[in-house]
């Protein structure tokens, strides 16, 4: 959603995606790397989350940032027990210290869902 004019109701803005981040200097960080991909707005100052121009990102740059702005929010046990994405190498994320994986077919959410 984007605010095009002052006191104005904000409208879709399907090329733009908030994503939230770790905390203000992660995303300090990001708005200076790349002002063409990453930007953010006065509704958005004081809190970690940076706007994201989807036709300036490919999908291999957006995956770490959804991944990651899902670690932000997910219970702390889900996030030290995540097994590595499709193609990607053990090395490309951290994983805390002695916690028990899941197996191939169990599910984080802890309610019996089966995944395939």
């Amino acid at each position: 959603m984007e605010r095009v004019a002052p006191k104005k109701a904000r409208v879709p803005q399907p090329n733009v995606i908030a994503v939230r981040v770790a905390n203000l200097f992660d995303k300090d960080f990001l708005l200076a790397r790349d002002p063409v991909e990453f930007f953010t707005e006065a509704h958005y100052d004081g809190f970690p989350a940076i706007l994201v121009r989807l036709p300036a990102v490919t999908a291999r740059e957006l995956r770490p940032l959804i991944t990651e702005a899902w670690r932000c929010q997910a219970p702390k046990d889900w996030t030290r027990r995540r097994r590595p994405l499709v193609g990607e190498r053990p090395d490309d994320y951290i994983l805390s210290h002695a916690t028990p994986e899941l197996a191939p077919h169990e599910s984080p959410r802890g309610d019996g869902h089966v995944t395939h």
